[in-house]
């Protein structure tokens, strides 16, 4: 079964001397160096588009966006293709790689960036009809995901009627970690879990 195709969100909390010209060296450095063990092909800048989707890394599998001039900073990694398999086990997947990719990050620019892992973004990169009804779903998977790494999730729809705005969650973690502690409670055990019903 294909699933849908998901976005994750971490707002910018502190921006220091970071730049347009050295996020896009350091993500031509990834595909240079294939980081974090991904296949990407390029990079594009957006940056001067006003409130725009930003610095991009196009992968093969994602794409990273640094939003650096948005009204709201914000990195966010989208998947550009559905995984087979079950909804709950590649949102797991989903935001395992969003963590590597934004462990990463924040390392590259340890003392000019800092994003909040407390109240972040799980969005749905498809443009659906239910967007309820999916959105719902959405919910219930990290309601099964919290249940296993017990950080204390709580959901909520965001009232934006923009309609280029894509359908996305806000999660509100009770206990708040750092992006390192974080990957550690997503790891590929949890969606074994998941699907063995555990």
């Amino acid at each position: 079964m294909k699933t849908s195709k998901y976005s994750v969100s971490f707002p910018v909390t502190e921006l220091g001397q970071i730049s347009v010209e050295k996020v896009i060296n350091e993500f031509h450095k990834w595909v240079k160096e294939q980081q974090p063990s991904q296949l990407h092909l390029d990079v594009a800048d957006y940056s001067h588009v006003p409130d725009g989707p930003g610095i991009l890394l196009v992968g093969f599998h994602e794409i990273i966006a640094f939003r650096l001039n948005a009204v709201e900073p914000e990195l966010v990694i989208t998947q550009k293709s559905p995984l087979e398999g079950e909804d709950a086990c590649n949102l797991v997947h989903c935001l395992e790689n969003a963590c590597r990719y934004a462990k990463q990050f924040v390392q590259a620019f340890a003392s000019d960036i800092s994003i909040d892992t407390q109240n972040f973004y799980v969005g749905l990169n498809d443009r659906l009809q239910e967007n309820d009804v999916v959105l719902n779903q959405l919910a219930d998977n990290l309601k099964k995901i919290d249940q296993k790494i017990n950080l204390g999730w709580e959901t909520s729809q965001l009232n934006d009627r923009n309609p280029k705005s894509l359908p996305r969650l806000k999660i509100t973690a009770k206990t708040n970690r750092n992006i390192d502690e974080l990957s550690q409670h997503l790891t590929k055990s949890v969606a074994a879990a998941i699907s063995a019903g555990k």
